[in-house]
């Protein structure tokens, strides 16, 4: 693997002052947490005690965030807040509460974002892995690695979800083929470094042939508008060329 930084765990400081401001959270039972709140949630909900709350607004989706050998579908039922509900400081509370009381993490923390039809809420079981190294054998060949980082879009710190591996491997295999490798394949490999909490991921490329613009035959029309149609096509293949051209470049 050439080109490739690991990437950093996660640190949920970066974001205050940002998009999001970071808050203590401590539940009746007294353990530790943290919640990732967007900042529009400030703005139009600030108590009189001046706690920020994000209650009454619709939820978009409820994500739980584990590592890998634990099964999420067994937790589920102990979180009450659901998607298409509106949001409840409650709720969360509750989940947070029954998740720390299985034993089985050391730390449970909640991020809200924005996003789109509301917002999007995911409960951090402790300990988990995050994404670190990505490799791209079979496509590296034809594209620079940092335009195939750009593909797959997962951000440096985020906390390793198979969901986020399954998304990256459809953006690459529908680049791949916007460049003319229609028979492309892509088989990601997770590769789990539980020593350093992270998880890599290979993503196997085999690019196959690419598409060519071979011979343009106009039939039917006037000898004059089938001269301009073959000299349309031929602008079109010189295009054509040039974006080979640029993307081989990027």
């Amino acid at each position: 693997m050439t080109d490739m930084a690991p990437a950093r765990k996660a640190d949920p400081g970066r974001y205050i002052g940002r998009r999001y401001a970071l808050l203590d959270y401590f539940s009746s039972g007294g353990f530790g947490g943290f919640f990732l709140c967007p900042v529009s949630c400030q703005q139009q909900q600030v108590s009189a005690s001046n706690e920020v709350s994000c209650d009454g607004q619709t939820v978009a989706a409820v994500d739980l965030i584990a590592s890998p050998k634990i099964s999420i579908e067994s937790l589920q039922p102990l979180v009450q807040q659901k998607t298409g509900e509106p949001y409840s400081s409650a709720k969360v509370d509750s989940g947070v509460s029954a998740l720390r009381e299985t034993g089985r993490f050391t730390k449970v923390a909640v991020e809200v974002k924005p996003d789109s039809g509301g917002l999007h809420v995911t409960f951090i079981l402790e300990p988990v892995l995050y994404f670190g190294v990505f490799d791209f054998p079979g496509a590296t060949k034809g594209f620079s690695y940092t335009r195939l980082l750009q593909v797959i879009d997962i951000p440096n710190q985020t906390p390793y979800k198979q969901d986020a591996v399954t998304k990256a491997e459809e953006n690459l295999r529908s680049f791949l083929v916007a460049a003319g490798y229609f028979q492309a394949q892509v088989q990601p490999e997770p590769q789990f470094d539980e020593t350093h909490m992270l998880a890599n991921v290979v993503f196997h490329v085999n690019l196959g042939k690419r598409a060519k613009l071979g011979n343009v035959e106009v039939r039917g029309p006037e000898p004059a508008e089938a001269n301009r149609l073959l000299h349309a096509t031929r602008s079109l293949r010189a295009t054509a060329m040039a974006r080979r051209i640029v993307m081989a470049s990027v």
